[in-house]
Formats: structure tokens, C-alpha cells, sequence
């Protein structure tokens, strides 16, 4: 992306009586703000119309920006759905957090958001789709419900069932993931790739699915087959096709919890783990882009509940590990010392530094500069204002070499002892057979990416 003027946001004042027993005392109030934090996986950023795409992929959330501040250089921790939820749920690095493979969970000694907010007597409902999201890695920590669901007409029914649950006079947490934009199981290698329901696989371009008959996806993600210009621009349209059906359910909920007064009481964050690969860089599907901005550049519309910076945009850099100190200040709760990110109602250094990884690949970014390592070797330097579509880095050892050594030393100098701040992962627990299965259909396991 081609970095902007500054753009600075102003401290929200402090939202008094977040303690419940003083709110109790005080019964004619109003309860404290609630939180909804909606993640979208596999949603890129550059796909979306509300941020420029040609195509009218998100039409409400247009409207929903108009009330809203959106950011136009939003950053994703990791190209994985696993690293970056535990980033975005904990408000950690990957390297913090120390969740970066697949047997790993949360430590206690990171506390979600969810369990921030229950402890202070929020009620704290969980949607999510399972895979990288999941007991066995430990997110159901906080949470009063946790309901696990496939798409997005499931998350549907189970928000139906819990949601009349939530008391009129305390404040609720509401986390809800949805799959759909994701691409779906291989189990048959002619099935096409993204797999939008009627009518969004004919909205943009009607023979979509047919240009794609007989192409193999199993063997394209394998990078044993290489699909066509034409092809590739077929599966582009279905991925379109997701996303603007998950925007038609987003309006569909969120509209109702206006009808509801659920969304006037809350903070609504949308964003992404990542973004996605589709094929644009050596005609490889798999990865979700890596370390490249396919996968790095992603949403982050935040909606006010007393209407505030509605219709703004900002060029500040944000990251996920913003997102919990972004909340605790809106909420008026004391910032938690040992997070690196900061709260995105307040000053936000022009120049920070951020990073995010997929091991063996990592990411350390200062606009316009990006350096790319692998197996913990800088390798490649990116101009983002000269060079947005990463196609041509600088690969000379040394130069590489200081850029990184000079982004390490801002990020150190940048964040003091937060820098060093690290929890130790716990073996995670052990996944249903069937769910391994789908993972290994969706390519995640057994194909060393």
C-alpha cells in the first residue's frame, strides 16, 4: 500500500462505571459498552469495494463505513488463521504469544480478551468455525458460550439460540468467525476451488463454474498444475462471489441488531485473519500469500456506538495486536503493560514498526520498507511506494542485511521492554479425527507449505 500523510487519532475520553458493582449501586445508568469483534477469514483487503476493488463485492459494509472509521493500512500478524487469531484474540506478536504450530495452544499465561472482559462481568458468547480456532488451542477461555458452527447460515441459527440470553442491563462480548470467504475441502480435485451458494457463484460473471470444469484444484495447490489467465480470473469471481455473499449476512445481522438496540450499546470491530494468495504470484493457490501484502493487508472498520469519527478514514498503521488495546481503552480499563500494540484511539507513531510470521517466513514493515526473511535470513527488502505489487525486491545481501538490522533496532527502541515480553505455548490438545481430515483436504496438512 502507498503510505499517506499522517493522520492521528484523538484520545476517546475514559467511558465511566465499567465496574459492575458500582453500576448496580448506580442502577439508572447504563451498562458499560459492549464489544463485537467480527473476524472474516481469507477476507483481502484489495477485494473489497469498500476499499477501492472495481467489483461491488461489499456493498453494506460501504454503508456501514459511513458511520464508521476505517483503516486504510491495516496489517495482519500472519498469513495463517491460527497465529493471527491468537495475536488478535491476546494482543501479542507471534513471536510473543509463541503459537505458531499446529501442536501448540495458548498459555494461561495470556489472557484472552474474552477472559479480560467475563472477569468484569460481561456475559461473552463465541461463534467460530473449527480448524485453527478451538479448545484444543485454548480460545474457548472467557467465554460463556462457545459454538462451534461450518458456515455462515449455522453461525446464523446458533447466534438465534444465544444471543436473546444476553441481559439488558450488562455487557456482553460477542466474537463471531465465519469460513465462508475461505476456500473450501478438496475432496474432489475437479470441485471448484471457492464455492459461493446462489446466487453469489453467478453474480459477477455467470459461467464462472463452468470456464473451471475439469480443472484439478488438488494438483494446482500441490503446484503440480498451473491454471490459465482465464481460469484464474474464474476462480477470482468466486472468491468475489464469498465475499459479497458474507457481506449480504452481515447486513442481514447486523441491521438486526440495531432493530435489537444490541449495536448501539457496542463497539463493532470487523477485520481478517489474513487475506488470500489467488493465484497471483507464481500461479500457487496455497499459502494465502505468505508474507507478501496478498495476504498481510487486510480490513479494520471500527463503528462507534455514540457515532464518533463516523465516516472517517485514516492512513494510521494498525495492526492485530491493536485490537485488545484499541477495546480496553474504549471500555476505560487500564492499559496492560506487557502489550506491544497501542490503543487506536490515541497517538500512534508514524514511523512504528510492525511485524508478522509464518515460520520459516517473517515480516518486519516500517512504510514504505517491508523486509522478508526465511529460516531467519533476511532475504528480500520491498519498496511498498515503489514497488506496491512486490515484484521487483532489492536481494543484495548486505543492503538487505542493514534494512533489517535497522527495522529490528526501531522495533526494540520503539517498544522498550514489551519487546521482550514472551509467554511459553502449551501442547495443544488433540483434534477430532473428522476435523483432520477437512484440514487435510484443505491442503493444511501433509503438503509441508
Amino acid at each position: 500500500m502507498i503510505p499517506r500523510a499522517k493522520n492521528v487519532l484523538p484520545l476517546l475520553a475514559s467511558v465511566p462505571c465499567l465496574a459492575l458493582p458500582g453500576c448496580e449501586a448506580r442502577a439508572a445508568e447504563p451498562p458499560p459498552p459492549s464489544v463485537i469483534l467480527i473476524s472474516l477469514d481469507t477476507l483481502r483487503a484489495g477485494h473489497m469495494s469498500v476499499y477501492g476493488y472495481q467489483r461491488e463485492t461489499t456493498p453494506y459494509l460501504e454503508k456501514l463505513a459511513r458511520e464508521s472509521l476505517v483503516f486504510d493500512q491495516a496489517f495482519a500478524s500472519s498469513c495463517w488463521t491460527l497465529i493471527a487469531h491468537v495475536s488478535m484474540l491476546t494482543g501479542l506478536y507471534p513471536n510473543q504469544h509463541g503459537v505458531t504450530d499446529r501442536d501448540l495452544a495458548i498459555s494461561p499465561e495470556a489472557p484472552l480478551l474474552a477472559e479480560r472482559l467475563q472477569e468484569r462481568g460481561y456475559q461473552t458468547f463465541g461463534f467460530y468455525k473449527p480448524g485453527f480456532i478451538g479448545e484444543e488451542y485454548g480460545h474457548q477461555r472467557g467465554f460463556d458460550v462457545f459454538v462451534s458452527h461450518e458456515r455462515a447460515h449455522q453461525a446464523e441459527a446458533n447466534m438465534e439460540d444465544a444471543l436473546p440470553d444476553i441481559h439488558p442491563n450488562r455487557p456482553f462480548f460477542l466474537f463471531l468467525h465465519l469460513f465462508d470467504i475461505h476456500s473450501a475441502p478438496m475432496y474432489r480435485g475437479d470441485a471448484p476451488y471457492y464455492r459461493p451458494p446462489s446466487p453469489y457463484d453467478t453474480i459477477f460473471e455467470p459461467d464462472a463454474k463452468e470456464r473451471l470444469k475439469g480443472v484439478n484444484f488438488r494438483a494446482v495447490h500441490d503446484n503440480k498444475a498451473r491454471l490459465t489467465a482465464d481460469q484464474r480470473r474464474a476462480m477470482v469471481t468466486l472468491y468475489d462471489g464469498n465475499i459479497r455473499y458474507v457481506d449480504a449476512k452481515l447486513e442481514k445481522w447486523i441491521e438486526g441488531w440495531r432493530e435489537q438496540g444490541l449495536l448501539d450499546r457496542a463497539i463493532l470491530i470487523i477485520t481478517a485473519d489474513h487475506g488470500e494468495s489467488l493465484g497471483q504470484r507464481f500461479g500457487r493457490i496455497s499459502g494465502h500469500g505468505r508474507m507478501f501484502q496478498d495476504a498481510l493487508d487486510i480490513p479494520l472498520i471500527i463503528r462507534f456506538p455514540d457515532g464518533r469519527h463516523a465516516g472517517e478514514r485514516t492512513d494510521t498503521v494498525a495492526h492485530h495486536v491493536d485490537i485488545v488495546p484499541t477495546a480496553l481503552d474504549y471500555l476505560g480499563l487500564s492499559p496492560d503493560p506487557n502489550l506491544p500494540g497501542y490503543s487506536l484511539l490515541g497517538e500512534v507513531p508514524e514511523d512504528r514498526v510492525v511485524v508478522a510470521g509464518k515460520p520459516p517466513l517473517a515480516a518486519k514493515i516500517q512504510l514504505p520498507f517491508k523486509v522478508v526473511s526465511g529460516n531467519n535470513a533476511p532475504r528480500w527488502v520491498y519498496q511498498l511506494e515503489k514497488d506496491p505489487l512486490e515484484i521487483d525486491p532489492l536481494t543484495k545481501k548486505d543492503e538487505v542485511a542493514a534494512k533489517d538490522r535497522e527495522l529490528a533496532v526501531k522495533f526494540r527502541e520503539e517498544l522498550g521492554a514489551k519487546a521482550d515480553f514472551k509467554v511459553t505455548p502449551v501442547p495443544a490438545g488433540e483434534a477430532d479425527a473428522a476435523l483432520v481430515e477437512e484440514l487435510k483436504a484443505m491442503g493444511y496438512i501433509g503438503d509441508g507449505d
